[in-house]
């Protein structure tokens, strides 16, 4: 038999990121079981990793300011630039698991950063709770849904 190789399995950025890269763990597996050492490299879970952290987020936010004259989405965005900070490592831990108690204070809104389409999601799912339709897990869920778990951001030229 030749040499061992060894063979780099990569996972390309931006990837589906709500779910494991099946693909990664098989693939290196297979290499192995061809007798080459196998190097699994998830460059999409780096990427949002490293976007999603206090200097990815002050990168972000530096890059956005320099833009100039802010719409108000923006200037909103930018005027709860350290409460996203203050957020990004928590709400990191929750994501991956290491931090479950943090539900509950998610679903309370004043926990997260909120961007202008809040106001009428917040209004829709008050009344879902009047009507005794949403439990504190259901407000998580369908805060996540709707994309306000992290951020609120619309992108546009």
């Amino acid at each position: 038999m030749s040499q061992p190789l060894t063979v780099a399995v990569i996972v390309p950025p931006m990837t589906q990121l709500n779910a494991p890269y099946a693909a990664l763990p098989a693939l290196c597996a297979w290499v192995r079981r061809l007798g080459h050492d196998a190097l699994g490299l998830d460059l999409s879970l780096r990427t949002a990793l490293a976007l999603f952290s206090p200097d990815g987020l002050r990168r972000i936010f530096d890059a956005v300011a320099a833009q100039g004259e802010p719409d108000d989405a923006t200037a909103l965005l930018l005027d709860q630039r350290r409460r996203y900070e203050q957020v990004i490592v928590p709400v990191i831990a929750f994501l991956q698991g290491r931090e479950p108690g943090l539900a509950g204070r998610i679903v309370r809104q004043s926990f997260l950063p909120a961007g202008p389409r809040a106001a009428e999601a917040d209004a829709e799912q008050e009344a879902a709770l009047f009507r005794g339709k949403l439990d504190e897990q259901d407000r998580y869920q369908e805060a996540a849904e709707q994309g306000r778990v992290l951020v609120d951001l619309e992108l546009s030229d």
